[in-house]
């Protein structure tokens, strides 16, 4: 892992020892550590912010706190491509960031969504589609982002529902091409496509092939390298570059902590295995919290009910 996504990483064990739970504070500590990244570093950093950390518990403060460091890094990656962004705040029936463009006009709402490897099961209600489509309220456009391998490959009714709402797709992977061809909208250049490509996609495609991935996808490359202006064979040397070297080599990482965790569980003896599964429970905690409401009166007489 990179030096920079490594301190980006601290942040969070510095928010959760002073249990800080201020929105902005955690917003303008993210913006702080990443206004002094180079270029190099940032790419780096997008490279990685697609992947929850094995180490953070699911459901877990730390997990949350990651995504919300991911919304800050999202808002900075299309600052990069030119636009003027702002993180949302803290809310759970909104989109993460909001962006315009400051040449042609339009406006945009995105959510992002980031996963662990390990993570096996993803449905529609992963991806929230048409909750996006929602949230966008008044802004022209509605993006989603996350990792492209986490999307399903073949078929599903999130692809359905962007046909239906021209909530776009994309990915980190699709944004870092743009970043690392130093892609930008400028007053000359409008990079618009990539909100409507989804609304062309939904002119052509049949009606037995409206939950295909491979429609969404074709229609997202097309943008991608045509904003970019190379060919899609470039695009495609990238994809495969990416998941063969960089999520290779993340993977054996997040695979090395599990068998460490492993290598630990196995030192245990029978009774701190056994303490060690009552407390994963949280079995204590919960038994304290019924018995609050258990009341063992001195005395009194017959209780009569009804």
């Amino acid at each position: 892992m990179s030096k920079k996504y490594n301190e980006l990483l601290s942040l969070i064990d510095i928010w959760v020892g002073e249990e800080v739970s201020d929105f902005k504070r955690m917003s303008k500590d993210v913006e702080t550590s990443l206004s002094t990244a180079s270029n190099d570093e940032f790419i780096e950093i997008v490279k990685q912010i697609g992947i929850i950390p094995e180490k953070y518990d699911h459901d877990s403060t730390q997990e949350k706190l990651y995504a919300k460091m991911s919304d800050c890094v999202v808002a900075t990656i299309f600052n990069k491509l030119g636009y003027q962004t702002s993180v949302l705040a803290e809310r759970s029936d909104a989109a993460d960031v909001s962006g315009k463009s400051i040449f042609h006009g339009y406006d945009f709402v995105v959510d992002a969504k980031v996963f662990r490897l390990s993570r096996t099961a993803k449905n529609q209600k992963d991806f929230k589609i048409t909750s996006l489509s929602q949230w966008k309220n008044d802004a022209d456009y509605a993006m989603l982002i996350a990792p492209y391998y986490q999307y399903p490959s073949t078929s599903s009714q999130i692809y359905k529902q962007v046909l239906e709402t021209s909530v776009s797709i994309s990915s980190f992977e699709h944004l870092l091409f743009l970043l690392t061809n130093k892609v930008e909208e400028t007053k000359d250049i409008s990079l618009r496509s990539m909100f409507e490509y989804p609304r062309d996609v939904a002119k052509k495609v049949l009606a037995s092939d409206v939950k295909k991935a491979k429609n969404i996808f074709d229609g997202l490359d097309k943008v991608t390298c045509e904003n970019s202006k190379l060919e899609m064979g470039a695009l495609s040397s990238f994809k495969a570059l990416f998941m063969n070297s960089f999520i290779s080599a993340r993977a054996k990482q997040e695979k090395e902590y599990w068998l460490n965790e492993m290598q630990e569980i196995e030192k245990l003896s029978l009774d701190e295995a056994r303490n060690a599964l009552i407390e994963s429970k949280k079995i204590r905690s919960k038994i304290a919290s019924i018995q609050a409401f258990i009341v063992i009166p001195k005395r009194l007489g017959k209780l009569k009910v009804g």
